[in-house]
């Protein structure tokens, strides 16, 4: 779905919504980070953290993503303004295609982020639990980490990993506006990523930004922390205690992306014509789900007019068979003749 944003020369432009999300410690930010060389791309940082709820279209005018001062909690965000400042700084409004926010914590508040967002895209990431718990272990251990410093680094790692698995599947299930990208997959091998990537956010990624990646993967690479497994008691409670279910959907479906993305094209054209037949179908049930209410409330309404006319008819049987009583009664009589006693008078009057 297109929308219109003033951008920060008072430009009008086209663009589309974007949220990247998934569990903490899986690669959203340096996700973000590559997204962010194609210029025909920006992703913010975690700008609305703390508010996912109230976020709508009027949030990412360019005025905006730069109205406030970064705040702990009781804001919108703790990132520093420079930061937004100096990225919406290199991005040049009229060529921007994709506008939107990155956080894990987005992963929470799905659907509410889409029903408040009408046809915006999201980018879920998915990473094995171990590597996920062996991050959130590294970073309680650094006393001077302002999130995980001095906690329960596995138990919390644990915790947002299968709350984000949990979440990834149940929104995937009824949302095709939905990208789920493998970390080691993007990672790992993101030249062959591209074209998935091309094809959900309908942009050519040319020489320049491919080259831009590859840069950022070799720093990526030299600034990689060394790794430090989980002894075996801790990787037999992973596997115990880990969401199974969900992980198995989710990379059932990393895997039919893959698939889609190198079908032959006749193959493609008929999942083409399958979605296409699915969203017929649905929208007839939308449909015939819309009439079905509507008649259930004609029903109402004329069942409510017709107790009323019912009422309204004991109404004027009563009237009438009191006038009749009245008509008839000697009082009616009496001044029926008073009536024409006092016509005849006025008569001979005149």
């Amino acid at each position: 779905m297109n929308w219109l944003v003033a951008g920060a020369n008072y430009y009008e432009i086209i663009m589309k919504l974007l949220f990247v999300a998934g569990a903490a410690r899986s690669g959203t930010t340096a996700f973000a980070d590559y997204l962010n060389r194609h210029q025909e791309i920006l992703v913010c940082r975690e700008r609305y953290k703390y508010v996912p709820g109230q976020i709508d279209p009027s949030f990412f005018t360019f005025d905006r993503l730069l109205d406030y001062e970064p705040q702990q909690r009781s804001g919108e965000t703790n990132v520093p303004l420079e930061y937004h400042a100096e990225l919406l700084a290199s991005k040049d409004p009229a060529k921007l295609k994709w506008i939107g926010d990155k956080h894990p914590g987005y992963v929470r508040s799905l659907p509410t982020i889409a029903r408040n967002n009408p046809g915006a895209s999201f980018v879920l990431t998915h990473r094995p639990i171990e590597e996920v718990v062996e991050s959130f272990e590294a970073r309680s251990k650094d006393p001077e980490d302002g999130w995980l410093g001095g906690k329960d680094g596995f138990e919390m790692g644990i915790e947002y990993w299968n709350r984000a698995m949990s979440s990834t599947r149940e929104f995937a299930e009824s949302n095709p506006n939905v990208l789920i990208v493998g970390y080691h997959d993007f990672f790992y091998r993101n030249e062959e990523c591209i074209p998935l990537i091309s094809r959900f956010l309908d942009l050519e990624f040319d020489e320049q930004v491919r080259e831009a990646w590859r840069e950022t993967s070799r720093k990526f690479e030299s600034e990689r922390r060394q790794k430090e497994p989980l002894d075996g008691e801790q990787a037999a409670l992973l596997e115990e205690r880990k969401d199974h279910a969900s992980e198995e959907w989710v990379l059932g479906r990393i895997e039919e992306q893959w698939r889609e993305l190198n079908a032959p094209a006749d193959a493609g054209n008929e999942t083409e014509r399958a979605k296409t037949r699915i969203t017929v179908d649905r929208n007839l049930e939308e449909q015939v789900r819309k009439l079905e209410k509507d008649l259930a409330e004609e029903r109402n309404m004329s069942n409510l007019l017709k107790k009323r006319n019912q009422k309204l008819g004991r109404q004027t049987k009563k009237l009438e068979g009191q006038i009749t009583a009245m008509q008839s009664s000697k009082s009616w009589r009496l001044m029926g003749k008073v009536g024409r006693i006092r016509a005849g008078i006025l008569g001979k009057k005149g």
